[in-house]
């Protein structure tokens, strides 16, 4: 049977009408180039693409560059031209040749899929989302900042007393830019403090219980502040949700990525934060000490007092400042050329000595 249809050499856009035999090794094409009448043959292992079936247009394209190309006039020639190569590889899908791949190449196939899929999952992620974070701006920060800190409140028996003091003595330390710093004294028997997105640190009681002097306070003050100023927290904490907050924000839930954020407060408690991160914490506690009249030694003393801490638990704040030696190493080394004279004026230590007051 033969079809109507247009002919493209690879030469011509034009193309050329043509008459189209379906023969048994291979589809003849007939047409008249110039007056002249030309036969073409086309073996069917060389025809490598049939198109726009989805239009019910039927294209074959066949050949290197320049491509050739046989458009039919009538679609129902797709019938015949499996009638006639059915087994052709230039009739099969992409879907039909997986289908018959073995069963080992799908498994294989399939594998390597799901890998790049859970590999994205943990790695890609959550570094897509630290990136985002960077970019938050920083009234969004302190509306976090404020969930958090309500969220927060309610789980702990804040000492009012100690906090009331201990904010008098952060009110007066030079601080990065103008956005306040508070800070909360909370009952607990563990020894902990952290940071929160916006400007805030909660502060255990029993940490302060273990400390020796004011400038030790003032350089984990230093320390935490750093993770805010910084933006460590926020970064950290929003990379530690990445997949909870991508969920939500494929289900359309726009409001509840803060909600999110808010719901999973207890995160902080046990931030985790890279080396990196600690590191340049420490560095800027050092400088701050230092903008404070107090020795930048001083962060490395608070180091050690973690070190050496003995007790029932561990300190959750060894737990999650992790590499502590190789930190008090790097503190030796950038304190060298620091003086070791402290200016702590009378007023600090007598609000000093209400936070340090064991109830």
């Amino acid at each position: 049977m033969k079809y109507q249809g247009r002919y493209f050499n690879g030469e011509s856009a034009l193309g050329f009408p043509a008459e189209i035999s379906l023969l048994d090794t291979c589809i003849r094409i007939e047409y008249l180039e110039s007056d002249v009448a030309v036969t073409v043959d086309w073996a069917v292992s060389e025809i490598h693409k049939v198109e726009n079936l989805s239009k019910n247009e039927l294209i074959l394209f066949y050949g290197k560059y320049p491509v050739h190309s046989l458009k039919f006039d009538d679609f129902s020639a797709f019938d015949a031209l499996k009638n006639t190569y059915g087994s052709a590889s230039f009739l099969k899908s992409p879907y039909q040749k997986i289908l018959q791949l073995k069963l080992s190449a799908i498994l294989v196939i399939t594998s390597i899929l799901i890998g790049l899929i859970v590999l994205s999952y943990i790695f890609l992620l959550p570094i897509i989302a630290e990136k985002a974070s960077v970019k938050m701006p920083p009234s969004v920060e302190s509306y976090l900042g404020e969930g958090l800190n309500a969220k927060l409140l309610s789980q702990f028996e804040l000492d009012s007393v100690k906090t009331a003091a201990a904010q008098e003595i952060v009110d007066n330390l030079k601080l990065e830019g103008d956005d306040p710093l508070t800070v909360y004294i909370v009952k607990s028997n563990d020894k902990n403090a952290f940071a929160i997105p916006g400007g805030s640190i909660f502060i255990y009681d029993s940490l302060i219980y273990s400390m020796n002097s004011c400038s030790t306070f003032v350089a984990l003050v230093g320390h935490e502040y750093a993770h805010i100023y910084l933006r460590h927290t926020v970064r950290t904490l929003i990379r530690s949700l990445s997949s909870y907050l991508l969920l939500t924000f494929l289900f359309g839930d726009a409001t509840g990525l803060s909600a999110a954020i808010v719901q999973n407060a207890d995160l902080l408690k046990s931030l985790e934060y890279n080396r990196d991160l600690e590191s340049a914490a420490d560095s800027f506690a050092v400088e701050f000490l230092v903008k404070n009249g107090f020795s930048g030694r001083h962060m490395g003393e608070l180091l050690e007092t973690f070190k050496s801490e003995k007790g029932i638990k561990v300190w959750e704040i060894i737990s999650t400042h992790p590499d502590v030696q190789s930190r008090i190493d790097a503190l030796k080394v950038h304190s060298n050329s620091i003086p070791n004279q402290d200016i702590t004026s009378e007023i600090d230590l007598k609000l000093w000595d209400i936070v340090r007051r064991e109830n």
